[in-house]
């Protein structure tokens, strides 16, 4: 039987705030967590963007996710040889 619930998850497209020089866009950590919490609930979940295409990610977390996963643990033994 089809759930009764289904989320939608919607997505900015905007990349820059209308008064801030700084950029804006999908922060991972937000997206997943709230996967997450579907995903542990089995509930089925859509992802759209207001325009319907591609949504920009903050340039900001991917360096961030990328430095972290540089100089996490899991890389640490690839790192020493």
């Amino acid at each position: 039987m089809d759930p009764i619930y289904r989320a939608l998850i919607v997505c900015t497209n905007h990349t820059d705030y209308p008064t801030k020089p700084q950029k804006t866009g999908l922060w991972l950590s937000e997206a997943t967590h709230f996967y997450d919490e579907l995903a542990g609930r089995n509930l089925p979940y859509d992802i759209a963007s207001p325009l319907g295409v591609l949504f920009p990610l903050m340039k900001r977390v991917l360096i961030d996710a990328i430095r972290s996963m540089k100089n996490g643990p899991m890389t640490q033994p690839f790192a020493r040889n």
